[in-house]
């Protein structure tokens, strides 16, 4: 018997809000409890409704796929360059230099087929370029991809960029670059990152035009590197406010809107060294973020080009990612998340305007304030376990050797437990064994403060013991009792108890862990000391 249609509001009633938060209630929750703290200080709201859609959502939009890109190291060869191309990738990102010989860093090449996106570069270069497609039997307008430096950012660079954008053409390349990746890097939030990242576009954007470029030109040459952090959901979020954002710069300008072109790059500020397994978990959630959210071309900088190339074929052929345009598009809580951050972030492009623009702003200081503080409140939150990081302050990973390929360069909100770990394994090579810890047989600790010790003490690698322990950790009630021998005893309690070595929820877990680790140390350089803490 044929189905027929299938109307389903015929078998499903509507549910309310009312409904949805009794239901809450009756597994033990809230919506309040399910609601996102973002860093930047706003709440998203769990359960929005129809009415959390802003005006005008919608596609923000649209192109066949993405670019699997693999980024050569300065003075790789034409051997990486076709190792990576022959694993799947179809962009290559290369670093421009002077002194390069592009004839043999590109010799077969297949140059009418691969993006090219040099970080750097000038007119000359260019040049070179056409001129080595020319000899390969390739037309210049058969090239593509994004050339030249971060003008915003480096004033003396702003000749060789107005040079670029007025020779280069709109159809084949990008020129006028915003690199926001170091905004990240130096512990940027999400908002900062998209506030940043307009302020510098529209002081590039007045300075092209200051300097005879038509605003037309230069938003057809835009493009912005930016790097995919691990909140899912709100790198998705970020990436298409980013898109409305570039579109209202080019609006004020009075230019149609032209698709921005991103680069997205996946974060290493949350890398383990411990762990490279793990680093390559995470990269395939900010890959899946990153593509979700409509990115042009993506790298994913794992260290190993082989797994980060076949990880963005099994996004593109098996999780079919590059089929939709915009699938975000018309979600309640993304497209509200969107219009938050977009909100967020213009106001602070229209603040940091408002107090002289983007090179005042960097000039003066603030923008180093800004992002030093931000870097902090990053750290603080990696170490007292309010920003959980798998692996490394929750299920944090056996301790391994470090593998040196993919320990990842500038700063991570991983280092201060990296740096326990390390401390940990020179005991422990002192020791013969791992540094072990065991509980007072008089200590009874509620299930809360039994979980932290695990957590705190799991991640600087140390192990649980039955009898022996190199650290006791006794409850607050404790504490007083007489205690048997240990190199160092460890309180824990509801709240601070004003000794050195003590764990409480809340608590910087690295700094704990550095103080007994270096307590132990001390003891084992000493091993007739008194053994109270």
């Amino acid at each position: 018997m044929p189905l027929g249609p299938l109307a389903l509001p015929d078998h499903f009633a509507p549910i309310g809000r009312a409904q949805w938060e009794s239901c809450l209630r009756s597994q033990g929750t809230n919506a309040e409890a399910l609601t996102w703290r973002s860093p930047d200080g706003f709440e998203a709201e769990a359960m929005p409704g129809r009415s959390s859609m802003p005006s005008g959502a919608g596609a923000l939009w649209q192109h066949e796929s993405w670019q699997i890109r693999a980024n050569l190291l300065p003075g790789e060869s034409n051997a990486a360059a076709l190792a990576a191309l022959r694993n799947g990738a179809d962009a290559l990102g290369l670093t421009a230099d002077a002194q390069c010989d592009l004839d043999a860093l590109l010799q077969t090449v297949p140059l009418s087929q691969v993006a090219l996106h040099f970080y750097g570069g000038d007119p000359a270069l260019l040049r070179q370029l056409e001129t080595t497609a020319t000899r390969a039997g390739v037309t210049n307008a058969r090239l593509c991809g994004t050339f030249g430096p971060d003008a915003a950012q480096d004033l003396k660079a702003l000749p060789a960029v107005v040079a670029l954008t007025r020779a280069a053409d709109p159809d084949a390349w990008r020129t006028v670059r915003i690199d926001a990746r170091s905004f990240h890097g130096a512990g940027a939030t999400l908002t900062a990152e998209l506030g940043l990242t307009i302020a510098a576009l529209i002081s590039l954007f007045g300075r092209l035009r200051h300097a005879g470029v038509a605003a037309d030109t230069i938003a057809q040459h835009c493009f912005v590197d930016l790097c995919v952090g691990t909140s899912y959901l709100a790198e998705i979020a970020k990436l298409r406010a980013l898109r409305h954002l570039a579109s209202k710069v080019m609006a004020a300008h009075g230019v149609a809107p032209v698709p921005l072109f991103v680069h997205a790059e996946t974060s290493t500020r949350a890398w383990s060294a411990f762990d490279p397994a793990m680093n390559m978990v995470r990269a395939g959630s900010q890959a899946m973020s990153a593509i979700t959210g409509g990115c042009d071309a993506l790298s994913v900088p794992l260290g190993a080009p082989l797994v980060a190339v076949h990880m963005q074929r099994i996004l593109r052929h098996e999780a079919l990612l590059g089929r939709v345009a915009d699938p975000a598009a018309g979600s309640w809580y993304l497209e509200a998340l969107t219009d938050e951050l977009g909100r967020r972030a213009w106001h602070m492009a229209q603040e940091i305007e408002r107090e002289g623009g983007f090179e005042s702003f960097k000039q003066n200081g603030r923008l180093a304030a800004m992002l030093r503080a931000s870097q902090n409140r990053l750290l603080a939150a990696a170490a007292t376990g309010h920003m959980p990081l798998v692996g490394v302050n929750i299920y944090p990973a056996p301790v391994a050797p470090v593998p040196a390929t993919l320990v990842a360069p500038g700063s991570r909100a991983t280092e201060g437990f990296e740096r326990a770990r390390r401390l940990a394994q020179e005991l422990a090579a002192r020791l013969e064994r791992p540094v072990a810890w065991r509980l007072a047989q008089t200590s009874a600790l509620p299930a809360a403060l039994l979980a932290l010790v695990h957590k705190a003490l799991g991640a600087g690698g140390l192990v649980t013991a039955s009898e022996h322990g190199d650290i006791l950790v006794v409850g607050d009630g404790d504490a007083h009792l007489p205690l048997p021998n240990a190199h160092v005893i460890v309180t824990v309690t509801e709240e601070p108890d004003g000794r050195d070595l003590n764990l409480w929820p809340g608590c910087n877990m690295v700094r704990a862990l550095e103080r007994v680790l270096s307590r132990l140390s001390d003891r084992l350089a000493t091993p007739h000391a008194h053994h109270a803490s």
